[in-house]
């Protein structure tokens, strides 16, 4: 009786120990895929071999999250859904007092954001060429994007008539990794600026040296 007891405990003991470790397991971290083909890319492979996305901080400094190679102009960026950073602008800090100032309602205003650059290298050193995000909007006299990252949700909303501009902002933002779409247009005789993260048009990359 008391073996049978015995064995019974140490099979508890077992299980207990089976289920903590389990639950010990580190936790693989999300990630965020930026893809990008660039249209006949193969014509820019002679002035670097890889791609670089990086941020820069508050004090301006560029911090680098991968590199990955060229690839003629097809690759993928794979980025942990998390940058540790708390040297990054406010959302407030983020746009300018021109565009946002006290006028906009921010569900959180110490948001810490940064804007991604995606920039070539040949042979290990950094080149002046950067990746841009062009859309083909209709009606629109131009529209790009940027991929952004904050450290918390947050929403942007905002209408109003800055100076000789319309400034528009509809964002709704997740902790992580986001993409932004700024959209100019004239409306009444005035340029109007909408920044959304609901992406309209047609997407295309192109490469400014």
């Amino acid at each position: 009786m008391r073996n049978a007891i015995g064995k019974f405990l140490l099979l508890v003991a077992v299980g207990v120990i089976a289920i903590a470790c389990k639950d010990n397991k580190p936790k693989t971290p999300s990630t965020y895929k930026i893809e990008i083909n660039i249209e006949q890319g193969e014509k820019y492979a002679h002035i670097m071999d890889s791609v670089e996305i990086l941020y820069y901080d508050k004090g301006f400094k560029a911090i680098p999250l991968q590199r990955v190679p060229y690839n003629n102009g097809k690759f993928t960026f794979e980025l942990e859904d998390t940058i540790k950073n708390e040297k990054l602008k406010t959302i407030v800090e983020y746009y300018s007092a021109e565009q946002i100032g006290d006028s906009a309602v921010i569900s959180d205003r110490t948001t810490l954001i940064t804007g991604l650059v995606i920039k070539g290298t040949k042979l290990g050193k950094m080149k002046n060429i950067t990746f841009n995000p062009l859309f083909t909007v209709y009606g629109a006299k131009s529209s790009s994007g940027v991929y952004v990252h904050v450290n918390k949700n947050c929403e942007v909303t905002m209408d109003k008539v800055i100076g000789p501009q319309r400034y528009v902002f509809n964002l709704k933002l997740v902790k992580g990794y986001n993409f932004i779409q700024n959209i100019q247009s004239v409306e009444n005789g005035m340029m109007k600026t909408v920044y959304t993260t609901q992406q309209q048009g047609k997407l295309s990359w192109s490469i400014w040296q």
